[in-house]
Formats: structure tokens, C-alpha cells, sequence
């Protein structure tokens, strides 16, 4: 197979493009929910694919654990890995694992780790303190700055997925512009979300004649900041996504912009817990939205 000069730039950037996706993907899925969402569904579980300019090159998945008591708390266990598809691997590869507890009550991360294989192998734990304004990050192999950085939030801070949670509580009147702060890593984000409408969307996998599907539309701002809390010089990242407007509200696609072109991420499976649970958080630590 021969590939052009400008795929195999895109080939070779593929491994951390598609780890800004798969953020922004579970930061996007987070701004929506009904009344009644919990946020954290135990047995409920994802699949996705992602695609570069139109050029299918990873999946991944995510599934969520049940709850367990642990030091006085309700936590609750999260897996999930992304990986490059087979046929990309002579060009560029990675497989992610991501491990990761969060107290049921604050929807506020505890511990969690990443383990990042193929092009970049490095290992990055996290531990997050009870309010979620501090945390202790520690990297193998160390960066060229050191293996470990404490740091200091001016809001509760969560990373992708307990972002997801903690947003997917919020009731569909909550729905106004909100800001959050996203641990991604050793990368710290400002998240502002600020519009949505309702529209019929037709995925990659559908099969032909299907209606579509009923989904509401997010438009928002990732914008970088260095270790203070101070924006850096990084351009801000575009992000749009589609979620289901029924009570599942899984998310059925999300795009981004990046170096190398647009990145998008769909919705290839569903699957909702084998029981709901009831309930909605009056305060969700870090969430600031405009009423």
C-alpha cells in the first residue's frame, strides 16, 4: 500500500491526535442529561471509532464498574483503552488503558492511572484530594521537568471521564453556558460550553434508509493552561458534539479541530446498565454554570 507525503504526516501525529480526541470526545459527551440522570450508571458500557479527515483510524471503549466501599466512600470503577486499528500499526500505533475510582456522592476523581503504549510508553498516575483541588501526579518514565508535580486548582478539578459523570447529572434546565476545569494527564484545561439545539443526525454505521437519530448539539471552547491556572498561548480548540436526547444521552459523535485536520469520534455501540438508579447531586463541585 503506498500512502501520500501529507498521509503519512497525519499517520505519524496519529497516536496523540487521537488522545486529544478521545478527551475531547468524554468532555463533550459531559454537558448533557435529564432530570433524573445519576451521572454514574454502573454496568453501562461505550464503543466508538475515530476518524481523521474522513480516514477511519482507531476505537475505543469504556465500561463502568460497580460501586465499592472504600475508606467510608462509595467508589465507583471505570476501564477504558483506545487503540489504533490493525492495519495502522506499521505507521503508527498506541493502545491506552485508563483505570479510574470516583466517589459516588461528588462524582469527584480519586485515583486514577494511564498507560500509554506504542509510539509514547509512559505510565501517569493521579491522585486527587477530597474537595478536588489538589493532586499529585507522578510520570514514568519522568518528562524532561520531573516525575512528579503537585498541584493547586482555584476550582474543583476533574479528569475526562469523571467529567463525563459529574455533567451528565446536570438536568436538561441546567443547559446554560457552563465552565469547568479537566485534568487530562499532565495537561490542564478550561472548558466552556455554551450553546445547543435540536437536530436528526445520521451516523457512518447506520444502516442505509435508517431515519437517524434525535440528538441535541453542543458547540464549546477547550482552552490550555500552564500549571497557575493562567491561559497559555495555545490556541483554543474548537469542539462540537451530538448526544442522544433520550435518557441514555450516550454520545453519538464529536469533532474537534487539530493540527492536521478535523478529528471526529462515533458512537458504534451501546450498552445501558442491566438497572437505572434514581437520583440527581444538588452541588456538583468545580461545575460553574451561568443562570
Amino acid at each position: 500500500m503506498r500512502f501520500s507525503p501529507g498521509f503519512a504526516v497525519l499517520a505519524l501525529q496519529l497516536p496523540s491526535v487521537l488522545r486529544e480526541l478521545v478527551t475531547t470526545a468524554l468532555l463533550a459527551l459531559s454537558s448533557a442529561s435529564t432530570n433524573a440522570h445519576p451521572g454514574a450508571r454502573p454496568g453501562e458500557s461505550f464503543t466508538f471509532s475515530f476518524s481523521i479527515n474522513s480516514i477511519e483510524a482507531g476505537r475505543a471503549r469504556m465500561v463502568v464498574g460497580k460501586p465499592v466501599l472504600r475508606l467510608g466512600r462509595s467508589l465507583v470503577g471505570v476501564r477504558a483503552q483506545a487503540e489504533t486499528l490493525p492495519w495502522l500499526t506499521l505507521i503508527a500505533s498506541f493502545n491506552d488503558e485508563y483505570t479510574l475510582s470516583i466517589d459516588e456522592k461528588t462524582l469527584l476523581p480519586v485515583e486514577l492511572e494511564r498507560i500509554e503504549r506504542g509510539t509514547r510508553q509512559r505510565r501517569i498516575k493521579t491522585a486527587v484530594d477530597g474537595e478536588g483541588r489538589q493532586a499529585q501526579v507522578s510520570v514514568t518514565p519522568p518528562p524532561p521537568k520531573g516525575g512528579r508535580r503537585d498541584l493547586q486548582f482555584v476550582s474543583a478539578v476533574r479528569d475526562p471521564i469523571a467529567a463525563l459523570f459529574a455533567l451528565r447529572s446536570i438536568p436538561s434546565t441546567g443547559w446554560a453556558p457552563m465552565k469547568f476545569l479537566v485534568l487530562d494527564g499532565i495537561a490542564l484545561w478550561q472548558v466552556s460550553l455554551s450553546s445547543s439545539h435540536n437536530e436528526k443526525l445520521r451516523l457512518e454505521h447506520d444502516q442505509p434508509g435508517s431515519p437517524g437519530h434525535a440528538a441535541v448539539r453542543f458547540d464549546g471552547m477547550a482552552q490550555r493552561l500552564d500549571d497557575k491556572g493562567q491561559p497559555t498561548k495555545k490556541p483554543e480548540r474548537h469542539l462540537s458534539v451530538w448526544l442522544s436526547t433520550d435518557r441514555d444521552r450516550a454520545l453519538l459523535r464529536a469533532e474537534t479541530e487539530t493540527d492536521i485536520g478535523m478529528a471526529s469520534v462515533e458512537l458504534t455501540g451501546y450498552q445501558p446498565p442491566n438497572r437505572r438508579r434514581d437520583g440527581t447531586l444538588i452541588e456538583l463541585p468545580g461545575i460553574q454554570i451561568d443562570r
